[in-house]
C-alpha cells in the first residue's frame, strides 16, 4: 500500500463507500505476504518512503523470481485498478497451475 493508495481507502470511509471495520480488515491484514521464501513488506513504501527491497543474498535465482515476480504481478493489478478508476476500462486475467498462488495474489490485492 502506498500513501495514494491510503488516501482512497480513507476517502472511501468518509463517503460511506466502506465502513469502519470494512477499512480496519483491509489494514489488518496487510502489510505483509508470505510467498513461501520470503515475507513481501507491501506497506514499506507508506512506512519508509520507497517500495521493497529484495535483500538477494543466500537466495536462489528461483526464490528471487518468485519474489520480484510477485510483486511485480500485485504491481499490474494495481495499475490497473488505477486505469479502472480513471475511466480507462481495462482486463487483467490471473492464470496459472493450481497451487500457483492465484487466490492469495487476488486477497492480497484486493486489501
Amino acid at each position: 500500500m502506498n500513501t495514494q493508495e491510503l488516501k482512497n481507502l480513507l476517502q472511501a470511509l468518509t463517503r460511506k463507500d466502506l465502513s469502519i471495520d470494512e477499512v480496519m480488515d483491509r489494514l489488518r491484514t496487510l502489510p505483509f505476504e508470505d510467498v513461501g521464501v520470503a515475507q513481501i513488506d507491501h506497506h514499506r513504501e507508506l512506512r519508509q518512503g520507497f517500495p521493497e527491497v529484495v535483500f538477494g543474498a543466500g537466495k536462489t535465482l528461483e526464490q528471487l523470481q518468485t519474489i520480484v515476480g510477485r510483486m511485480a504481478e500485485l504491481k499490474q493489478l494495481q495499475d490497473t485498478w488505477q486505469n479502472v478508476q480513471q475511466q480507462r476500462g481495462a482486463t487483467r486475467l490471473i492464470e496459472g497451475v493450481a497451487g500457483a498462488g492465484k487466490t492469495r495474489l487476488a486477497q492480497t490485492f484486493i486489501q
